[in-house]
């Protein structure tokens, strides 16, 4: 009862709060971590060498900041239910800028490791909160739609970032990217500051009092099979892409003899892939509905793997790249609909939902990930074996959705 009557609420607010956060303010601040993220992979061999160390040292810059990204999704989403989103994503891009600033002067491998650690943790709220609040504004026939374009953006965002780093690093210093980041994030600081309306509706006050956040929220969602069954299609599915991404670099470059500037170039395809597949989510999920959009990102991927299975004993990186553009065109479909559809388990916990699910997806990519490259060592037929037990889960929580 108290959902429907919450649901209510939130289909109002786009009338209330159209103009209170512009969509390219929330294109901004969703792309802002993952930007942050791979711009600064191009001057790893750089840090390495100016600060002395390892390059495995340098790398948890990367590592580190991963975890911190998806372990904050887990409380930016429930105080953001309980607080509302204006203060939440305040708070977390000053962090972002204070996390930056502290990468751009640190004085050591281990201070720039803390300061990437707290940009991340901070910059995480712009992508779980820029979902959320496009869910808040545009209610539910038009979530999966608006998450489509945000997740377009920030794929085009992760496709540029490298390079932008690498242009930085070559004509400045590497810490000229994390004093752009400061720079950039001071600038969307002030833009929300300026231009982001509370979009959350007011919270009950049985609600408030008590121990809502975490525990109660995670415990609410996951006895609900909607929320389950959508998390759990949208991690797998995810999961597709990170049991690539953890493993393509050493196939191409050790076992297929490529050079890491030949393996950057293709890069481009899965990211173009990608965004085509987010564009299409876009124009089709309002008018065709978020179940259709995953079940026919589902059957995309299917002629993905079967793509991949039938190149496999081609020893190029086509072989590899040219089926991963179907898959990343899949993921592009599917991903939005299914944050759409976990949000709208309980529309009062919508920030929860996305904040959980989000951590959900980071975790199984992860796992996946690691458990891809720690097999294919000389071969890419363990990788497309992850690959494919990625997806077969996937469609077994979409068939898990549908019964």
């Amino acid at each position: 009862m108290r959902d429907s009557q919450a649901l209510r609420v939130v289909e109002a607010v786009p009338l209330a709060a159209a103009g209170a956060a512009p969509f390219m303010l929330l294109v901004g601040l969703a792309t802002a971590s993952p930007f942050a993220m791979n711009a600064m992979l191009p001057a790893l061999p750089a840090i390495t060498t100016y600060f002395g160390t390892t390059y495995g040292v340098a790398q948890l810059a990367l590592t580190a900041s991963l975890i911190a990204f998806g372990v904050s999704q887990l409380f930016l989403g429930p105080l953001s239910d309980r607080y509302g989103r204006r203060p939440v994503m305040l708070a977390g891009f000053s962090l972002f800028v204070i996390g930056s600033a502290i990468a751009a002067v640190a004085p050591s491998i281990s201070i720039m490791i803390l300061g990437r650690v707290i940009q991340a943790a901070g910059g995480a709220a712009g992508l779980v909160l820029g979902r959320t609040i496009a869910h808040d504004i545009y209610g539910r026939s038009r979530a999966a739609s608006a998450i489509g374009y945000l997740t377009m953006a920030m794929a085009l965002a992760q496709m540029l970032s490298p390079w932008f780093g690498g242009v930085i690093a070559t004509a400045l210093h590497w810490r000229a990217i994390f004093w752009f980041l400061t720079l950039a994030g001071a600038a969307l600081f002030a833009w929300t500051w300026v231009r982001l309306g509370e979009t959350h509706p007011p919270m009950a006050a049985d609600q408030a009092r008590g121990f809502m956040p975490i525990v109660a929220n995670a415990t609410h969602l996951f006895r609900q099979r909607s929320f389950l069954a959508a998390a759990g299609n949208m991690a797998f599915a995810a999961g597709i892409f990170f049991a690539f991404v953890g493993t393509a670099p050493h196939v191409v470059q050790a076992v297929f003899g490529r050079s890491a500037m030949e393996y950057g170039l293709w890069c481009i395809l899965p990211a173009l892939g990608y965004s085509l597949g987010n564009f299409i989510s876009g124009r089709l999920s309002e008018r065709l509905g978020a179940r259709f959009m995953i079940r026919t990102g589902m059957a995309v991927a299917a002629a993905g793997i079967v793509f991949l299975w039938l190149l496999a004993d081609w020893q190029h990186p086509a072989a590899l790249f040219l089926p991963m553009i179907v898959l990343a065109a899949s993921n592009g479909m599917t991903i939005p609909s299914t944050m759409a559809t976990a949000m709208n388990a309980s529309p009062t916990l919508a920030g929860s939902a996305a904040g959980f699910s989000g951590a959900l997806q980071m975790l199984v990519g992860a796992i996946l990930g690691t458990l891809s490259a720690a097999t294919a060592i000389t071969s890419a037929v363990p990788m497309l074996a992850v690959m494919t037990l990625s997806f077969v889960l996937a469609a077994a929580c979409l068939w898990w959705m549908e019964v």
